[in-house]
């Protein structure tokens, strides 16, 4: 019985010392907590407030509009040189046109002498 006794010993002993590392492991992970909140809370105060610039918040805005600014400037441009591509083909049809009818005539006069 004695031997039981001692057993019971090294397990109470092993079971005190698991309970000795959880809360130091507890006490650890505390510490990394508070330290991620800090840094957390210093992460959003620059992508709020800005460290010396602007903060991102802003400066994604500003560059949202400017992406805006340029694709509606691209819109015209597209819009401009299809007017101009229309056109260009309006002039040609008109030239191939009065070239059909010289031709035309030109084979008209030829078969009618």
């Amino acid at each position: 019985m004695a031997k039981k006794y001692s057993d019971s010993r090294d397990d109470l002993s092993l079971l005190i010392e698991m309970v000795s590392d959880t809360r130091a492991d507890q006490k650890a992970m505390h510490v990394e907590i508070a330290t991620m909140k800090q840094d957390i809370g210093e992460l959003c105060k620059v992508v709020r407030d800005g460290n010396g610039q602007p903060s991102l918040t802003q400066r994604l805005t500003s560059l949202e509009e400017k992406n805006n600014a340029q694709n509606n400037w691209l819109r015209e441009v597209a819009s401009s040189a299809d007017k101009t591509t229309e056109a260009r083909w309006l002039a040609n049809a008109k030239l191939l046109g009065i070239f059909l009818v010289a031709v035309v005539s030109l084979l008209v006069a030829l078969l009618t002498k």
